[in-house]
């Protein structure tokens, strides 16, 4: 009888002490849709870049220099994902055609949807940039 009585108080107190349930969607997992003007380095015209990312494609590191980023969905700031972009090697996957055009020398425009918690970059398309 007396463990009837107690078996709800510890249930009641093991699930006040539990911690709250995390959010539905933590910071990375939501894949972000980017539009980046780029500089693929070493580059000769480039200009001022913000910061220099690295790109894997096919497994080879491409030195990006990062020109302006513009978020296209809801997110973190566009300051925010640029220093992300920036910490780690981002795997760049896509269409053969767009991937070749990421050669030394080419100042590109990309649009690009992101994983950060994966670091795959999904290339959508890629076009010159128009110098400023």
């Amino acid at each position: 009888m007396r463990r009837l009585v107690l078996a709800p108080l510890i249930v009641r107190a093991v699930s006040l002490g539990m911690p709250a349930p995390s959010s539905p969607q933590p910071y990375g997992s939501v894949p972000l849709d980017l539009l980046l003007d780029v500089c693929v380095l070493p580059a000769d015209d480039c200009g001022p870049t913000h910061d220099v990312m690295t790109l894997s494609v096919d497994g080879k590191p491409l030195e990006v220099g990062v020109l302006r980023t513009e978020i296209l969905t809801g997110g973190p700031g566009a300051g925010a994902v640029q220093t992300e972009l920036t910490l780690r090697p981002m795997r760049a996957v896509g269409p053969a055609d767009l991937l070749k055009q990421l050669t030394p020398g080419a100042r590109l425009r990309m649009r690009a949807s992101t994983r950060m918690a994966d670091r795959m970059m999904l290339v959508s398309s890629v076009e010159p940039s128009k110098k400023k």
